[in-house]
């Protein structure tokens, strides 16, 4: 699968099956696979990430998602996978825990953890650089909007994801 391109209805769906063919899928709330079953989620799909990005994201969802990955979270990152902004969005709404549509300090510092192992071409900056940079339209604050751009222009607007960009997990079993 070419994470680097929009997935496709099938691709979404052969996904879907992948996660719920892991042996540690529960089908209850939807579905949900335990935060441990991050590692072998990402190596059977062939989405190929550092050791050090997989355990982020498990200690993401350990810490802040009570453990779990549900399936809907799951298709809808995966969906967002091929285009930067896009993806960033995604997280960066996740990581809106008040519902504000504003970015505060403390949800900037949980999000960048996340995402510059994620791509660690994204620049680490002090919440109130990134407020500097990232605040397009000087109110003082970081819309959802704003901090996606941000990201985006950070990257020089590169995909994330594609295929053999950044080593594999061949040895976490």
């Amino acid at each position: 699968m070419d994470f680097s391109k929009p997935l496709s209805t099938d691709d979404l769906q052969e996904l879907e099956k992948m996660f719920r063919g892991l042996a540690t899928f529960n089908s209850s709330d939807g579905g949900w696979l335990p935060a441990s079953s991050i590692p072998e989620l990402v190596k059977t799909m062939g989405y190929s990430r550092t050791e050090e990005q997989v355990l982020a994201y498990q200690e993401h969802f350990q810490t802040y998602h009570g453990g779990v990955l549900t399936l809907k979270e799951f298709l809808e990152v995966a969906a967002t996978l091929h285009k930067t902004r896009l993806f960033a969005k995604e997280y960066a709404s996740k990581f809106d825990t008040n519902g504000s549509g504003f970015i505060s300090a403390e949800e900037y510092a949980m999000l960048m953890t996340v995402l510059v192992k994620h791509d660690p071409r994204l620049p680490k900056k002090s919440f109130e650089e990134f407020l500097a940079e990232a605040d397009t339209n000087q109110d003082g604050k970081v819309s959802l909007e704003e901090c996606s751009q941000w990201i985006e222009e950070n990257l020089d607007g590169s995909s994330l994801g594609s295929a053999g960009d950044l080593g594999t997990l061949d040895d976490l079993e």
